[in-house]
């Protein structure tokens, strides 16, 4: 799979520009932020701006045209979306990371498209593509509602998402951050709609899924989520879920990190014990119907 497209330089003028800003996330790897940068910018048509934003005083220097965002302490990819987000000139707001672009040079067109399709949608998920297709969902044609989307290749309606209080800035955001929002979407009625022609490439192999500190984050962040969100109701599924997560983590040998995130989820969900807002039995049950299939 080629994971690059060449389609010709130069300023696009405004007149051309996709009515869709782009918000990415970055940290400290300077190719491979200006390699997406370069890649969205080669669209046709553009997107209407591009921002990104650099977490925890990272930072280089970019593109004149791009506009740049930062966070002295450490926003996490959900606390750097919220501000981007908020800062986005566009109705629909395309998200990615910094080693997460389109696939095609169409992409913003084709956004624009399913977006006069779906004007009610809370999000626009894309399908993701890796270098290793182990990874990837099956491929197909469809426009289908689905439980949750991924922040390296999705769409946010700007009015939706602030219908939301957004992401919980968290360092490490596993297991939490769109699942969170997409909860909060569903309970609004809000969709979220997968577009199959809306391709992004994530250009990692995922190998860091196994380190100790993101195993221990996403078994906190599982607690987390069943005490910010689910009824009271729900809490002895979100026990199930919890247990769940930590059996597949120690199937997995990830041992070190299931200690952590073991003796560390109590004080994780003391820490963000504020702000519950839990969504109701039914959005629940919805969304585990829609997560199954």
């Amino acid at each position: 799979m080629t994971s690059d497209f060449k389609d010709g330089a130069g300023i696009i003028p405004p007149a051309e520009l996709a009515k869709v800003s782009v918000i990415v996330t970055a940290y400290n790897r300077e190719e491979m932020t200006l390699k997406t940068i370069r890649i969205l910018q080669n669209c046709k048509p553009a997107p209407g701006e591009i921002l990104v934003h650099f977490d925890h005083g990272s930072g280089f220097p970019l593109p004149d045209d791009v506009q740049v965002l930062r966070s002295n302490d450490h926003a996490g990819p959900g606390g750097a979306r919220n501000q981007l987000i908020h800062e986005a000139r566009n109705e629909w707001v395309a998200s990615f990371d910094d080693d997460s672009y389109p696939l095609e040079s169409e992409f913003f067109l084709k956004v624009s498209q399913a977006a006069d399709r779906h004007p009610d949608a809370g999000v626009l998920a894309c399908v993701i593509r890796h270098p290793d297709p182990v990874h990837d969902a099956p491929s197909g044609e469809h426009e289908r509602e689905v439980a949750s989307f991924i922040g390296c290749g999705c769409v946010y309606r700007k009015a939706a998402f602030l219908q939301t209080v957004g992401y919980l800035p968290l360092p490490v955001a596993y297991g939490m951050e769109e699942v969170d929002v997409a909860l909060q979407m569903h309970d609004k009625g809000l969709p979220v709609v997968e577009i199959s022609d809306l391709e992004v490439f994530h250009d990692t192999h995922l190998s860091h899924h196994q380190s100790a500190q993101i195993t221990s984050g996403a078994i906190m962040n599982q607690a987390l989520l069943v005490w910010r969100r689910y009824p009271l109701l729900a809490f002895p599924l979100g026990v199930s879920q919890w247990l769940n997560k930590i059996r597949d983590s120690v199937a997995r040998r990830r041992f070190s990190g299931v200690l952590r995130g073991v003796l560390g989820t109590p004080l994780h969900v003391w820490t963000y014990r504020h702000g519950r807002r839990p969504v109701s039995w039914t959005t629940l049950k919805t969304f585990r119907r829609l997560s199954r299939r």
